[in-house]
């Protein structure tokens, strides 16, 4: 079993990151994840467990507006094209379907409330 820090648990190593650890130590990274533990890692990649951390009300916000900002962006770098296209009549029947789709996206995750961030369902991407 291998431990990526940008993957977690792979059967194989998958990268310069990866690192070999013993069955036994995969079951006790996993036993203290369901007991309330996260999987953290040390500055040589291998995998251990700690506390979670508790973030305040303005810092929950914060995270909350940045995941906001990043799917946007996104939706942005994937729709782009499609938006020139439809500008200048080109775009193909099936881009227009897949483009409308985004951007239906899009505005659900604009109309997330960030100070509800207790009871968000982040919608799914086409």
């Amino acid at each position: 079993m291998y431990f990526t820090r940008d993957y977690g648990f792979t059967p194989h190593s998958i990268s310069e990151f990866s690192v070999e650890i013993s069955d036994e130590i995969w079951k006790e990274l996993i036993k203290g994840q369901s007991n309330g533990k996260v999987i953290l890692y040390d500055e040589k990649g291998y995998p251990n467990l700690g506390d979670p951390i508790v973030l305040n009300h303005q810092q929950m916000i914060y995270a909350v507006e940045q995941k906001k900002n990043y799917i946007l962006q996104e939706i942005t770098n994937k729709t782009q094209i499609w938006q020139t296209q439809l500008a200048l009549g080109i775009i193909t029947d099936s881009n227009k379907v897949l483009l409308t789709l985004w951007m239906d996206y899009a505005g659900k995750i604009i109309e997330i409330d960030s100070n509800d961030y207790h009871n968000i369902n982040w919608p799914t991407s086409p």
